[in-house]
């Protein structure tokens, strides 16, 4: 084993409030020095999940409610479907999913 590396596993298996959340993981994203992979505000329903590659950021949309959310996107991205650009806002449909894809600059 590398001795300059230091692994920590943890597996949390209850089902917890938001502020043990928050409070649990923000040392550790400080400590870190974590920075997000995509910035994105959306709304209570809507998870956004992301899956890298050396050249580019998958971003997968769903929304998981009967309702359309907005979610505002920071960064232009491309819909891997329609190969159109989003930015801004946008309203995806109830149960709709949406894969986008954000060039990495170097």
């Amino acid at each position: 084993m590398n001795s300059h590396w230091l692994f920590i596993l943890l597996y949390i298996s209850a089902r917890l409030h938001d502020d043990f959340h928050r409070d649990f993981y923000q040392p550790l994203i400080s400590e870190l020095s974590l920075v997000p992979a995509f910035t994105v505000q959306n709304g209570k329903g809507v998870s956004l999940q992301v899956r890298q590659s050396e050249e580019k950021d998958f971003i997968f949309m769903i929304n998981f409610t009967e309702a359309e959310h907005q979610i505002t996107l920071e960064t232009t991205v491309k819909d891997i479907v329609t190969e159109k650009e989003l930015a801004g806002e946008i309203t995806p449909a109830k149960y709709e999913v949406k894969i986008v894809e954000k060039i990495k600059v170097h």
